[in-house]
């Protein structure tokens, strides 16, 4: 089984948030042979804040690079060409259907990209994705190449199966 995971829960990780953890130990423990995969537009704006200090994650963003690095249930991937193109079109029908807003671009594509790349749930603390109506994904990626995530956060996970 494979997760995906956006950048928001990598940056609480990296900040000490111990439901991060929490959550990588659960999903271990509960699932023998997950991956959590983390998409080319994490590594992206991982990359981003680390050389910007964009929003004052410089510091952040590199120690969640280091945690990546060192995390064997974590995999970054990237996508072939003609993968990044197929994610480009799927995000904007995210968007053009109004599930994400026009300038929470980056956050279609890790969606896009998680449903391309088969990940079954996609761990995120953004409201604008776990608020997403589960119809309303099924309707717009029903005919994406792929799978539709379940859109959790790390917090949701643990709640779910009795830790908090």
């Amino acid at each position: 089984m494979l997760f995906a995971i956006d950048t928001n829960p990598l940056i609480d990780w990296a900040e000490g948030y111990d439901d991060i953890a929490d959550c990588f130990q659960l999903i271990k423990q509960r699932i023998p042979g997950v991956s959590i995969i983390v998409p080319p537009t994490v590594l992206h704006e991982l990359g981003y804040f680390a050389r910007t200090n964009a929003k004052n994650l410089g510091l952040h963003a590199i120690k969640a690079l280091e945690l990546i690095r060192d995390e064997p249930l974590l995999r970054p991937i990237n996508l072939v060409p003609v993968g990044h193109g197929i994610v480009d079109i799927n995000a904007w029908k995210i968007r053009e259907r109004k599930l994400i807003d026009e300038d929470e671009k980056n956050d279609s594509l890790i969606l896009a990209e998680a449903g391309l790349l088969e990940c079954s749930v996609l761990l995120t603390s953004d409201s604008h994705l776990t608020d997403i109506e589960p119809k309303m994904l099924r309707e717009v990626m029903k005919d994406f190449d792929g799978s539709i995530p379940i859109i959790q956060s790390p917090r949701q996970i643990l709640k779910n199966f009795g830790r908090i």
